[in-house]
């Protein structure tokens, strides 16, 4: 299986860069540049900001570089109590919030011919997400109390993705009314989660929470953190997704 991992920011691809021998190729696409670096069993795209950017690099990704999965990393903001900053977060679903059809459609969320507005990441990548997730969690705990004086966890959560920086209390709240049952939101990865289900291909994601959920706006240091250090955390996770690759490669080849 080769994996197409997305990340929106080049601050969160950082420490990624090193890993790939051969630089990034440049994709440019009207206004937007797009970077894909390649390695064994893996194609990371930086994708910009926002859903029709990493809906874009989604569709590249399985187009062009035929990949068998992708997976959403980056930040995420907490709509509701229990998700503090810097808890890392599986996402189990993922839906638009920002998408309103009534009165064509009853329900937000939902376009015609779609029953739900979530799509459901697949249990392997989130497994597999998991088996990496959990010993970094204590070092990286560890940089969160001590910069924020609280510890970081790993969750299971609902994330809903939008067009607006999602910063105030008010925002956070309308988001909660019409969908309680999210608790994070972001800008890319029910984007991501669309198109891999259009093509029928399975998704997960990742997260690092970079607000609470009571924050009346986007502290900058906080969000500076959670990007900056969690770009190392990024990075580990796309090094442990090629030596997964590269361990089965050489399992297959002993048989």
């Amino acid at each position: 299986m080769t994996v197409g991992v997305i990340v929106a920011m080049n601050v969160e691809l950082h420490h990624s860069r090193d890993l790939f021998e051969n630089g990034a190729i440049c994709d440019e696409r009207g206004s937007t540049t797009q970077e894909f670096f390649l390695a064994s069993g893996l194609a990371l795209c930086l994708s910009g900001i926002g859903k029709v950017n990493a809906a874009s690099a989604a569709a590249t990704l399985l187009g062009e570089y035929q990949v068998d999965a992708l997976i959403s990393i980056g930040v995420s903001g907490s709509l509701v109590g229990g998700f503090n900053v810097g808890d890392l977060v599986l996402v189990s679903a993922a839906l638009e919030h920002d998408l309103d059809l009534r009165p064509i459609i009853e329900k937000p969320g939902v376009v015609i011919g779609q029953s739900t507005p979530f799509y459901r990441a697949h249990p392997d990548i989130t497994n597999t997400l998991k088996n990496i997730a959990e010993p970094l969690l204590e070092p990286w705990s560890r940089k969160v109390y001590e910069r924020f004086g609280v510890k970081a966890s790993l969750q299971n959560g609902i994330v809903a993705t939008g067009d607006t920086l999602i910063s105030s209390s008010q925002q956070k709240h309308a988001i909660t009314s019409e969908f309680p049952l999210v608790q994070l939101v972001d800008m890319e990865t029910a984007a991501i989660a669309k198109v891999a289900e259009n093509r029928r291909v399975p998704w997960g994601a990742l997260r690092v929470v970079s607000d609470s959920a009571d924050s009346k706006d986007v502290a900058r240091d906080v969000f500076d953190f959670c990007a900056w250090e969690g770009s190392k955390l990024i990075a580990l996770t796309i090094a442990q997704l090629i030596e997964a690759k590269l361990e089965r490669d050489e399992e297959s080849d002993s048989v």
